[in-house]
């Protein structure tokens, strides 16, 4: 059964292990899918998180701060990912901070050998709140 943007009713009878979708059209029969209700749990926890996740949106400009990140970042590996990342994580709050940590970390001997995560890494472990570490002189213990 398609859901065509038309309100749906689950009921569920946890003694029979049943559920019944109803799909409620208007001027018309509503349509009847009976189910196990297992299937009908997750069918409305999911569509729960759906909604919830279409009520919050992306902020305006979120797309535009992150193509601000995605140039400014050495790596370019898994755009989608990294912007899937970056929305979920709601980096556009803390744009400049993480641009400030980039440009930072780009002077960094870490960065400058090679070890740079990707940018979903970067961005779902939320290493720009990380404490940078200041560059040790190797003269500066010398006899």
């Amino acid at each position: 059964m398609e859901l065509n943007h038309f309100p749906i009713k689950i009921s569920v009878n946890r003694d029979a292990r049943v559920a019944c979708v109803t799909q409620i059209v208007p001027n018309g029969e509503p349509q009847k899918l009976f189910i196990h209700a297992d299937q009908a749990l997750e069918i409305a926890d999911f569509l729960s998180k759906e909604f919830k996740r279409r009520g919050k949106g992306v902020p305006e400009g979120a797309d535009a701060d992150f193509e601000r990140f995605w140039s400014a970042y050495p790596v370019k590996t898994s755009k989608a990912g990294a912007l899937s990342s970056w929305k979920r994580s709601h980096a556009n709050k803390h744009v400049e901070k993480i641009l400030a940590h980039v440009e930072a970390m780009k002077a960094s001997d870490q960065w400058k050998r090679g070890f740079i995560p990707h940018a979903t890494t970067y961005l779902n472990q939320r290493r720009y709140e990380d404490e940078q570490k200041q560059a040790e002189n190797p003269w500066d213990n010398a006899i």
